[in-house]
């Protein structure tokens, strides 16, 4: 992502202003359906600054996007199942969403930020906040029995 910046000199000040730009046209880009809500945002923000503190960037340098855009283009992928060189244009780079996707995924913080969600709507449907373990019931065939045949 950051390649075309790593020359030094007037090329790579060119750069880093564009990305800056992007970085700034997030804020007044169009809201779509899948975006989180201001409520839903403040019940996960608390985890992912606690995983940001825990995992200080290796460079040092300041993230370019919000973590709450990170969160709705990841939102965006999962609801639409788009191709993730398709996401659109308006959210972080390709390159940054997946990077937290598969961090998140591995280290189970996926799951951390999608269980308080479930709970919000589980408990809006005035469900209980955490699912019923189920039963399954496998029914077998006698022994020696004919299958039927499905054509």
């Amino acid at each position: 992502m950051w390649d075309c910046c790593i020359p030094a000199g007037r090329r790579a000040r060119a750069c880093w202003a564009e990305h800056r730009e992007r970085a700034h046209a997030l804020q007044d880009r169009p809201v779509y359906k899948t975006d989180l809500s201001d409520g839903q945002w403040a019940l996960i923000e608390p985890v992912i600054a606690a995983w940001k503190a825990a995992h200080p960037s290796d460079s040092g340098h300041q993230a370019l996007y919000g973590m709450r855009e990170i969160v709705n283009a990841l939102l965006c992928q999962a609801r639409t199942g788009c191709q993730w060189d398709l996401l659109p244009h308006d959210p972080p780079s390709r390159g940054a969403v997946m990077y937290y996707f598969t961090k998140w995924r591995d280290d189970g913080t996926d799951q951390t930020i999608h269980d308080p969600l479930r709970r919000q709507v589980r408990e809006k449907a005035r469900r209980k906040a955490d699912p019923s373990p189920v039963v399954l019931d496998t029914q077998r065939s006698a022994p020696g029995a004919k299958q039927a045949r499905i054509r």
